[in-house]
């Protein structure tokens, strides 16, 4: 149980180091173009959101199983 809970913490600290990636670096562009950090944030975003989805999913599941 305490492996889900860390895994899923982490994916949320991920998640969160994502939007910092997504939104510093264009606040720092001021022409509004992408950059590949962006894009680096938004593949963390999207790839760590479903890791923490799919954990969470998890962790319910197994929570009802012992009950």
């Amino acid at each position: 149980m305490g492996k889900n809970i860390f895994g899923i913490v982490i994916a949320a600290f991920f998640v969160i180091m994502g939007f910092f990636l997504a939104t510093n670096e264009s606040a720092n562009n001021p022409d509004g173009t992408l950059s590949w950090i962006n894009y680096i944030g938004i593949a963390g975003i999207v790839f760590f959101g479903l890791v923490a989805i799919i954990g969470i999913r998890n962790y319910i599941m197994k929570s009802r199983r012992n009950n």
